[in-house]
């Protein structure tokens, strides 16, 4: 029996349900990072953390492949190169190539 393998992608995007037809989230001034804590529920969980959508904020910016382990971690992203006022992608991650659940934790989610 072949397993299926699948790409999970979720974003908080502001507003809420919006694909770029609605004005964004205010970056905060001088805001260069985001940042986040996360943790895998077995370790070695792979996910990437991103910033933006390319098709709504023109910008995407991407911690790709972190290996989680079971230690809350805290992951940045750059995002000094980042010169848009707004964002529709506040903050997303992704999960390619899964064929069984994936269960981890993120917290203290932070534009700095």
């Amino acid at each position: 029996m072949r397993h299926r393998e699948w790409t999970v992608t979720v974003y908080w995007q502001y507003p809420e349900g919006t694909w770029g037809d609605q004005p964004g989230f205010r970056v905060p001034d001088g805001a260069n990072t985001v940042s986040v804590y996360a943790r895998g529920t077995e370790g070695g969980e792979i996910v990437s953390f991103v910033v933006g959508m390319n098709a709504a904020d023109g910008f995407g910016v991407k911690e790709a492949n972190v290996a989680l382990t079971t230690t809350p971690t805290q992951y940045t992203i750059d995002i000094s190169r980042v010169r848009d006022g707004q964002v529709v992608g506040g903050f997303g991650w992704t999960a390619d190539g899964r064929t069984t659940p994936l269960v981890f934790f993120i917290d203290d989610l932070h534009w700095h």
